[in-house]
């Protein structure tokens, strides 16, 4: 029996293709004999963004019916927490970046702001393997994150930027060299870590020192940052919004910074525990109460203000614990720093890498508890 062979594409349909959708051409060497790849391309795994709008960096959903505040939607652009995770036999990674906008703060690096790093292994054994490099006057820019001295098949986890969007990305492997996908996460239900600009990064060096790059790194799951620099102020709307997410393993409210006063906590606390909760009955909540300010060193008023909305908070969690929610924690945060917290922010609020290395080494365990606890 004869079958009709099947009809070749016209030169002039080959070309539209190409014109049209970039991720059909084929992939050629540059100069310095490097292949660049989009990470929206299988093998590569961007994580971080819970729910993963094609094409578009971003944090939150675009169409959210007005439940975000105009500032929390604005944040929600910058790529904190947003990874991309791929295996290559590469001795060269590199960058090509399309920022949405130029570093712009004066207490934090340019490095953490509007850069990326890279780090190699598998979770629990990954290694810091570079940082980014680049003009910080410029929106643009290409940047080798690391050599590596010998052409094995490593696992790669590339850190975006903390306080800037990304419009494009593109990475540079060696030509010849492969891509393979990376390993599954031992908890497939992600953490997500709601809060302030601390949670958001704030003032990290690179983006990999923020405490829930960190955690990421010794905690085998996705991780989501929902960090909104000064806007972390626990609306119903954005709890609304937060409670589409498929329920994760963890849900962390650190929001207290940004709440302004007891008065507004004892507003929005429990109206956010019962909106995710209604949704996600079976995921572990952990209250934080906010990191020791540097000022309380010598103003006894501020002091007594965080005790008081520490106590509130602490208080409430143990209420609905003996109410039957056995899958809530309280973590008073200030005991995250140590008796040095003076040393470990840069404008006696927000963290440096020594501030988020202790946050991250002293939340570790809670963590893992609560993960354990919910079954996930």
């Amino acid at each position: 029996m004869k079958t009709k062979a099947k009809a070749k594409k016209s030169p002039k349909a080959q070309d539209a293709a190409l014109r049209h959708d970039p991720r059909m051409r084929v992939s050629t060497a540059d100069a310095d004999g490097l292949v660049w790849y989009s990470p929206w391309n299988k093998p590569f795994r961007l994580e971080g963004m819970g729910w993963n709008i094609p094409g578009t960096f971003r944090r939150m959903p675009l169409e959210h019916g007005g439940e975000l505040t105009p500032a929390v939607d604005d944040l929600a652009w910058h790529t904190a927490g947003v990874q991309l995770r791929f295996r290559t036999n590469s001795h060269r990674i590199s960058l090509r970046v399309k920022l949405r906008g130029v570093h712009a703060m004066d207490h934090m690096p340019a490095t953490g702001e509007a850069g990326f790093d890279a780090y190699i292994g598998d979770v629990g054994d990954m290694i810091y393997a570079g940082t980014a490099r680049f003009d910080r006057s410029r929106d643009a820019y290409q940047s080798t994150l690391c050599t590596l001295p010998t052409a094995e098949r490593r696992t790669v986890t590339i850190n975006f930027p903390l306080y800037k969007g990304v419009a494009e990305l593109e990475v540079g492997l060696d030509d010849g060299s492969r891509v393979f996908a990376p390993p599954a996460h031992a908890c497939k239900k992600a953490v997500v870590v709601y809060g302030t600009s601390i949670t958001q990064g704030g003032c990290a060096s690179r983006p990999g020192m923020a405490y829930t790059n960190i955690l990421s790194r010794r905690i085998d799951a996705p991780f989501i940052n929902l960090g909104f620099s000064g806007s972390g102020k626990g609306e119903p709307g954005v709890a609304r919004v937060i409670a589409t997410l498929p329920a994760p393993a963890l849900f962390v409210m650190d929001y207290e910074a940004n709440a302004g006063s007891l008065e507004k906590v004892r507003e929005t606390l429990v109206p956010f525990i019962e909106i995710v909760r209604a949704r996600w009955p079976r995921t572990g909540i952990m209250v934080v109460s906010r990191v020791i300010f540097a000022s309380e060193a010598y103003n006894e008023g501020e002091r007594k203000r965080r005790l008081e909305t520490r106590d509130y908070q602490r208080n409430t969690v143990n209420r609905l614990r003996r109410a039957g929610d056995t899958l809530i924690a309280f973590v008073d945060g200030g005991t995250l720093l140590g008796k040095d917290y003076g040393n470990c922010s840069v404008d006696g609020v927000h963290q440096t890498d020594l501030g988020f290395l202790r946050m991250a080494d002293r939340l570790e365990r809670p963590f893992i508890n609560l993960i354990n606890l919910s079954g996930a």
